[in-house]
């Protein structure tokens, strides 16, 4: 009886892990890759890829004892937080991009200066463009009809597929333009936003590719509709980032 009222008494409605000591690991990789991109002029790169793959692995024993609340009885409960904290996520990500928009905006249009001179040759790339913005698209209509067919029970491993190949020829586009543009980043304020904004979204780009993956993955593995969440906010992250090319198509390339 006495172990009964122990167990009661000790009852907790969310999964306990047995150490949390590599979420302050988690902490420390982000801290060190924030230095690292601030030291990367005398460092280079070597530095921040051991500080990326050092987070990276933390994140993936993090996310390990995550996915064990979704196989137990209790993530009923535990799924409303998740969909809360990936909500505050996006905002915050809004938030970023919004603040590089405004300097764009502030530089170029406010304070009068000089748009790029050679903007004919900057038209060249605007069939690239608008093919990446017209691969975004298709991959969210695909996004639509995967979640659709997700409800319905129906398997998607088809249509996921054309999703994750429309999101990395997109990179590819991305990249070839990157490779073969006549201005860098030093090339002024135009220059310095062009990179600084394509990249960032690139980089959100292939973020939202290995959410799709990772859900495609457990869906592959039977962890059936318990991961519908997951999904469901998956999906919204790849319309924020379609979202994003359209207003970096609309300002930089017409």
């Amino acid at each position: 009886m006495s172990g009964c009222l122990f167990s009661l008494k000790f009852w907790n409605d969310f999964y306990m892990i047995s150490s949390a000591f590599y979420i302050s690991l988690v902490c420390l990789g982000s801290v060190g890759l924030l230095l690292s991109f601030l030291v990367i002029v005398w460092y280079g790169l070597s530095m921040m890829v051991c500080n990326m793959f050092f987070l990276l692995m933390c994140i993936g024993v993090w996310v390990k004892d995550i996915m064990v609340e979704g196989v137990t009885l209790n993530y009923i409960i535990v799924n409303p937080g998740f969909k809360l904290g990936f909500n505050i996520f996006i905002l915050v990500e809004m938030m970023f991009f919004f603040s590089l928009f405004w300097s764009f905006f502030d530089k170029i249009y406010f304070n009068g200066c000089e748009w790029w001179p050679s903007y004919e040759n900057f038209l060249l790339f605007f069939g690239l463009s608008f093919l990446g913005t017209v691969l975004l698209l298709v991959s969210s209509f695909f996004c639509n009809w995967v979640y659709s067919r997700l409800l319905a029970g129906k398997n998607i491993k088809k249509q996921m597929m054309l999703v994750l190949i429309f999101g990395l020829l997109f990179l590819f586009l991305q990249w070839y333009e990157w490779e073969h543009m006549f201005f860098n980043v030093s090339d002024g304020w135009y220059g310095s936003m062009y990179y600084v904004l394509m990249g960032f979204h690139s980089v959100h780009v292939f973020l939202g590719l290995l959410f799709l993956s990772f859900g495609s993955w457990l869906m592959v593995s039977g962890w059936s509709l318990k991961i519908l969440y997951f999904f469901e906010e998956s999906f919204i992250y790849w319309h924020f980032v379609d979202v994003i090319w359209f207003l970096l198509f609309l300002f930089f390339y017409c």
